[in-house]
């Protein structure tokens, strides 16, 4: 069985910069605010905690033993860390990665947003003080839940090539940054081919001088054949990935997004990096559309981004020297109905926001 998880809310405590913050999330949401306030913080806690849940661990942490000096936990701090999390579903669930205290008081903690809510599964991960013999186990998973995808593309990185995929193995990016991006566009033409023929379809309609897409078989060391994109323009030339420009790159590993294998759930950084303004509107339609099978969420400083959803997708973040990371959705700032009268969601997210408190904003939380 396969669970398809809608988180409502994340509680998130000792987390990193994160002293103890909740949000209230939708199907599509996005994380806005000033650098350093704890938005890309906010989407490590989640993913996590949901990598915990999976019982597998991706990225820079392919193997985890609670017995070793390895904790699967990004960024630094972690002292007492608890991570939340509660679903539409009514699927709850909650990991405390810390030496002693009790989940369920935690959780009680949170405004009461989970206050007497049935917490399915619930662990204490790696406690120092525990002899190996006591240490509980972090394998133990729920079936069905598939990790969660972090995506934080890196133009270098998409362009390397790529391994090919075996045909038992999901289709994904090799890490965060978009290693394999070529890799997995030949799985798609194998596997998946009415997908890659629709985001060939909409590369030629937005990118006027690219006849197609194509890959080319290159030979790494050892012997081994990798795949790098290229495309096809035109009069005939044909662009390396090598040599493609950052925006085509960054649209088509938006794109492929939509066609991968799925995740748990799907977070973005900085999905406006490299991209046209009107380029914007079209990955935040992919990402909707996404969204309506697995959870989107974004951490972004583009008003653009933030133009393209509603007043309940969207979340100011910031962070002070007393409270640390705060979260506040925008529909609860201070006159927002009146504003929003006069400014698009975006704009005046940009227009009351002073990159490092986001102080005529934050008002209506004191």
């Amino acid at each position: 069985m396969a669970y398809h998880i809608n988180i409502n809310y994340l509680a998130v405590k000792n987390f990193g910069c994160i002293k103890d913050v909740t949000a209230k999330l939708s199907p599509i949401h996005a994380f806005i605010g000033p650098n350093d306030s704890g938005k890309s913080t906010l989407l490590r806690a989640l993913r996590t905690a949901m990598q915990l849940l999976a019982g597998h661990f991706n990225g820079a942490f392919p193997e985890i033993k609670p017995n070793k000096k390895c904790q699967p936990f990004h960024p630094g701090n972690h002292n007492n860390a608890t991570i939340a999390i509660e679903s539409k579903e009514n699927f709850n669930y909650g990991i405390q990665i810390s030496e002693g205290e009790n989940l369920n008081e935690k959780l009680k903690m949170y405004k009461g947003k989970m206050k007497g809510m049935p917490i399915q599964h619930k662990r204490q991960i790696w406690a120092p003080h525990l002899k190996k013999s006591q240490q509980p186990s972090i394998r133990t998973s729920l079936p069905g839940i598939t990790p969660p995808r972090l995506v934080r593309l890196d133009p270098d990185s998409m362009r390397t090539p790529g391994r090919l995929i075996p045909s038992e193995q999901q289709i994904d990016l090799t890490n965060e940054k978009g290693i394999g991006i070529a890799s997995i566009y030949d799985a798609l033409i194998n596997r998946k081919l009415d997908g890659f023929l629709a985001i060939r379809e909409s590369v030629v309609s937005l990118f006027p001088t690219v006849k197609t897409i194509a890959l080319k078989n290159v030979e790494a060391s050892g012997g081994m054949i990798t795949k790098e994109l290229e495309i096809e323009l035109k009069d005939g030339s044909r662009v390396s990935s090598q040599f493609m420009s950052e925006g085509l790159l960054y649209y088509l590993a938006f794109a492929a997004l939509k066609h991968i294998d799925p995740a748990s759930i799907l977070l973005i950084e900085e999905p406006e990096n490299g991209l046209h303004p009107s380029r914007i509107k079209d990955i935040m339609s992919i990402f909707r559309e996404i969204s309506n099978e697995t959870q989107v969420l974004i951490a972004t400083h583009s008003p653009l981004v933030i133009n393209e959803l509603n007043p309940d997708e969207v979340t100011i973040i910031w962070r002070d020297d007393t409270k640390g990371t705060q979260a506040l959705p925008i529909s609860e700032t201070a006159n927002f109905k009146e504003r929003s009268k006069v400014y698009a969601l975006g704009e005046l997210w940009l227009s009351y926001a002073d990159g490092i408190n986001e102080a005529l904003l934050r008002k209506a939380a004191e």
